[in-house]
């Protein structure tokens, strides 16, 4: 008798422990599947924070971008402007300077040149031998 219920003791062991690694399985099981709804969930939050941050990357660009635009618009026009005022000026100077020519300067432009003015006198330099 003492012997059955030994037998009958270590069988409920057995199925106890066998019981055990059932619901350990059962459990591993859902923890996996709710870790990967965490992933899940994680990643949209990053994907979300990441398109968000994009977003305003692109926009402060643009907007970068557009002020740039303006400026450079801004500089080619002060550009133009100030070329229409100098060409006033500088066509001016020109119908002055057609017109307003000195015969005697073109005269003596036919002129021989001057004497080029005497070399200037080189000193000689002392003698050098490489081997002494």
């Amino acid at each position: 008798m003492f012997q059955q219920q030994l037998d009958l003791a270590n069988k409920r062991a057995h199925e106890i422990i066998e019981e055990a690694r059932k619901n350990r399985a059962v459990k591993l099981k859902q923890a996996k599947i709710d870790a990967e709804v965490e992933v899940q969930k994680f990643k949209q939050q990053m994907q979300g924070q990441f398109d968000a941050f994009q977003q305003e990357e692109i926009m402060a660009a643009d907007s970068g971008s557009v002020q740039v635009k303006q400026k450079a618009d801004g500089d080619i026009t002060m550009i133009r402007n100030n070329a229409s005022l100098k060409s006033d000026m500088v066509a001016g100077v020109v119908v002055q300077m057609v017109c307003g020519v000195n015969l005697e300067k073109t005269v003596t432009a036919n002129a021989p040149a001057p004497a080029a003015p005497a070399a200037a006198a080189t000193t000689a330099a002392p003698d050098f031998d490489p081997f002494s």
